[in-house]
């Protein structure tokens, strides 16, 4: 600082009497790192033949793209699900480089033959934990529906894909919770409990849309049974409590039901079949037989 900002003295000649800092934190611009190997060639005079000297594992080519970058090529994709043609302009804006798709390709296959011990030991956790939740969701690939299978536990994840929805896990074992699926219930050795997630769901549409009473007393009951668990992480909940919760619940049904019987008939679509119920009757009845 060569003179004063308010009254443009000299302070060429001023001693420092302190120092003030001030930091910034900011990202380097990104660029790539050649490294060049080079192989010795020699002549052997014993076998007369032309060695060439071994290059690092998985330097194969001339000139190829590293590790680094092919980790980065399957973490963009399958943790952040990047589209393919984005993250080929990622890396082109990014670093200036464009990868082929069949070298993206040959990536994922490299990842999923290394991770294949991986999957294994995640599949049999899932299978042999005491309890685990089961979901399916539909989606599009090349026109066609595939399906989603998921089967998780509090430490992991296991995705199975299928172009069936029946494509169910077998050789579980212990308590698994879903969504009330029909097909779930075919699955042997096991036990079954309902997800109070999508029964909060369904709850929650009933109350918004249709005003049944009943919905809400019911969806603050399922909170409070929560946080009851939550209370007694360590250790069980009071029998007392339990029943007083299995009451109010039981209550809650009665009074839904009762509401119901209450209501105009649905029309029927045909001159047979069972007669249609309301989607909160439905809900109740399970709530009802699954508790």
């Amino acid at each position: 600082m060569l003179t004063c900002p308010d009254c443009y003295g000299s302070l060429v000649s001023t001693p420092v009497i302190g120092i003030v800092k001030r930091q910034v934190f900011d990202i380097p611009p990104p660029k790539i790192e050649v490294t060049e190997h080079q192989a010795e060639v020699k002549y052997c005079e014993c076998c007369n033949k032309t060695i060439t000297a071994a290059f690092p594992a998985g330097v194969l080519a001339p000139v190829q793209y590293g590790e680094v970058i092919r980790s980065w090529s399957v973490y963009y994709q399958y943790q952040h699900f990047i589209p393919e043609d984005r993250l080929q302009q990622l890396f082109y804006d990014l670093y200036g480089i464009q990868l082929a798709t069949a070298t993206r390709t040959g990536y994922n296959r490299i990842a999923f033959d290394t991770l294949a011990s991986f999957e294994e030991s995640v599949l049999s956790a899932v299978k042999t934990a005491a309890v685990k939740n089961l979901d399916e969701t539909g989606f599009r690939v090349a026109g066609k529906t595939q399906w989603l299978h998921v089967a998780s536990i509090k430490t992991a994840t296991y995705y199975h894909i299928s172009p069936k929805r029946k494509s169910l896990l077998d050789g579980l074992s212990g308590t698994v919770i879903h969504d009330h699926w029909k097909s779930y219930y075919n699955l042997g050795g096991v036990e079954h409990a309902l997800c109070n997630q999508h029964h909060l769901r369904e709850l929650k549409a009933i109350t918004e849309h249709d005003k049944e009473p009943w919905a809400q007393a019911m969806t603050r009951l399922l909170r409070v049974a929560l946080r009851c668990r939550h209370f007694n992480a360590h250790h069980a909940i009071p029998v007392a409590r339990i029943k007083r919760l299995t009451n109010i619940y039981k209550k809650i049904i009665r009074d839904g039901l009762a509401y119901h019987e209450t209501l105009p008939p649905l029309p029927c679509k045909g001159k047979q079949g069972r007669q249609p119920r309301r989607t909160g009757h439905n809900l109740l009845w399970r709530l009802f037989h699954y508790k």
